[in-house]
């Protein structure tokens, strides 16, 4: 195989991240070159960045198929500079007391012949379900925990870096398990008076001097019988296509998600090659989204309730452990993808053996292949799923959350 090296030109944006009330500009001053790296203004709001990278994007198979790759952001030797680029930002930052950014979507490059450049999607987005946006903001007042689990969530979502992203995901994990993390008790509490005065009698005993005698007895005193990640291992419910998953699966997990967190909060941080960690901080992201919508109240979780063979393919698996079934003609299936399979489940109904009905919060929907009706009563509707569809809506209004 025969390969070619190619210089290829990148550029990219940079921006001032505006704090407070306070707007910046960059004036001419800002037009400097830092190792590889040439810093334009382009505005008063940004700065162009230029640099080289030397990359292989002809080669030739030893079949004479020519093969060529566009220049983009996810070469390997890319991702070098960009980190290199990044340290740049860092000592700018704190040369001007004023944090720098990438521009999302600026990525442009030229090289071996080609021009490319990162292509922002647009998007609409749709803010469904205002009702239930209401009552969760309501109770989000009255409890402070879940606050502050979403709160983190959020601040998570906007963090672009992995390091800053998994500090923040573990923090909304231990707000969403404060209380749980409360109930733990003290080894020291476990033991009988007997127990604490022949320890304390030891200790004294010791040949050290005060200081380090308090602190040995304190660190007695406060020692919890679970650690956090085995507090979170108990806590933590989770379910598979299996049914609950089992413990040692969680507290497996856990432990993946721990890894980057603990990285970070000990002064290192998760660099863009290092895959595994990312993957773990994403794992976490899932998990915790689907966790904070089932613990806010109502529960953004929803219910479909169908016979088992009149849906194509595999929704009604019977090996599907968190399928409940009612009967033989009525099934339950709960989902936190309930909005996207609402819109698109109608097309895979291919028999009509019994309705097909869709339960959330406060909207009780009946689906067939064309039509989606929302229902203002179900008098009309087999016992058992009249049965079914009130114990939904009992669990996703429940006002107890432990």
């Amino acid at each position: 195989m025969k390969q070619s090296i190619s210089t290829v030109q990148c550029t990219l944006e940079v921006k001032f991240i505006s704090d407070d009330d306070h707007i910046y500009h960059f004036d001419d001053s800002w037009n400097v070159t830092v190792d590889n790296f040439k810093f334009s203004k382009v505005n008063d709001d940004k700065l162009c960045v230029e640099f080289t990278i030397q990359t292989q994007l002809h080669k030739t198979e030893d079949d004479g198929l020519k093969v060529t790759v566009l220049p983009h952001e996810g070469l390997d030797e890319f991702k070098p500079e960009l980190e290199k680029l990044e340290i740049i930002l860092d000592v700018m930052t704190l040369h001007s007391g004023i944090p720098l950014a990438i521009v999302d979507g600026s990525y442009k490059f030229r090289g071996g012949g080609y021009i490319s450049s990162s292509n922002p999607v647009t998007n609409n987005s749709t803010l469904h379900d205002i009702t239930g946006l209401e009552k969760r903001y309501k109770s989000l007042l009255q409890n402070n925990d879940l606050t502050n689990a979403v709160r983190f969530y959020r601040l998570a979502l906007i963090d672009k870096e992995y390091s800053g992203k998994s500090v923040k995901f573990w923090a909304s994990l231990e707000a969403l398990y404060k209380k749980e993390r409360e109930k733990v008790g003290t080894i020291w509490n476990k033991l009988s008076i007997e127990e604490q005065n022949k320890l304390l009698k030891v200790i004294e005993s010791l040949g050290i001097d005060e200081g380090l005698r308090e602190k040995l007895i304190n660190s007695l005193k406060f020692q919890k019988i679970l650690t956090e990640k085995e507090m979170l291992s108990k806590s933590i419910k989770l379910m598979n296509t299996n049914g609950d998953m089992p413990q040692e699966d969680i507290k497996n997990l856990i432990r993946l998600w721990s890894k980057p967190r603990n990285l970070s909060a000990h002064g290192e941080r998760i660099k863009r090659d290092d895959e595994e960690r990312q993957d773990a901080v994403d794992d976490l992201d899932d998990t915790i989204e689907i966790l904070l919508q089932s613990k806010v109240n109502p529960s953004m979780h929803a219910y479909f309730i169908g016979h088992p063979q009149d849906i194509e393919g595999a929704f009604w698996d019977t090996d599907d452990h968190t399928i409940s079934k009612i009967s033989a003609e009525c099934w339950v299936k709960p989902t936190q993808w309930g909005l996207y399979l609402l819109e698109n489940i109608g097309k895979y109904k291919n028999n009509d053996n019994g309705p097909l009905i869709y339960v959330s919060h406060d909207q009780i929907i009946e689906i067939s292949k064309d039509i989606k009706s929302e229902l203002s009563g179900i008098d009309h509707l087999p016992d058992d799923y009249k049965k079914a569809i009130t114990k939904i809506q009992e669990k996703l209004n429940q006002q107890d959350r432990e």
